[in-house]
């Protein structure tokens, strides 16, 4: 059953994306159209095959959108599922929805997405490991901070900040990093530790 706060936080979240969508020219009849495929769409595997296959790129933001923000324990076993996808996109919307859906079951095919040739995919793959807190991702995740991409990086370090205590010692070391921004975020992080 949901929460008045959180029926509260998904109309003001249809109510902006509606008023983004007549931003860009679509028409009422469009945005009404891009609604109901939500709203009456509750089979997750039926959203992701319309996302796969969705060429209006509205269309395809409001419907991964939707299940990113999925909050049902029940859908894990369909994210895990799309893990597996030959869509790079699907693969990150399941990645980001099993982070944050804190599905523990995710964490060694998250892990392995850490070594993925594609730099955004490994942010992706970092940001849900720090989302579901599982410490054995706390040694992977540590190799991955001498990644070639600092954004890379600096999402692991986020990543190792949302695992407390257990990343310490990595963190202190990412004090002496060649980038900045990654050294500032450690700070940062150790500071709230």
């Amino acid at each position: 059953m949901k929460t008045p706060q959180v029926i509260k936080l998904v109309n003001m979240y249809s109510y902006l994306w509606r008023r983004l969508l007549a931003r860009r020219g679509k028409s009422e009849e469009e945005i009404e159209r891009l609604s109901e495929i939500i709203e009456q769409e509750k089979d997750i595997e039926k959203l992701l095959k319309r996302l796969k296959r969705e060429r209006d790129p509205d269309t395809r933001r409001v419907i991964a959108e939707h299940l990113i923000n999925v909050q049902d324990r029940m859908a894990v076993d369909t994210f895990m599922k799309a893990l597996r996808d030959d869509s790079r996109n699907i693969q990150i919307v399941a990645m980001t929805a099993l982070g944050n859906l804190q599905a523990k079951k995710a964490v060694p095919q998250l892990i392995q997405a850490l070594t993925h040739e594609n730099d955004y995919y490994r942010e992706v793959a970092a940001i849900a490991l720090g989302k579901i807190r599982d410490e054995k991702a706390v040694t992977p995740l540590i190799r991955v901070l001498k990644d070639r991409d600092s954004f890379v990086r600096e999402k692991v370090i986020w990543a190792l900040g949302e695992m407390g205590t257990l990343a310490l010692y990595p963190l202190i070391d990412a004090l002496t990093d060649g980038d900045e921004r990654i050294r500032e975020r450690a700070a940062r992080i150790l500071g709230i530790i």
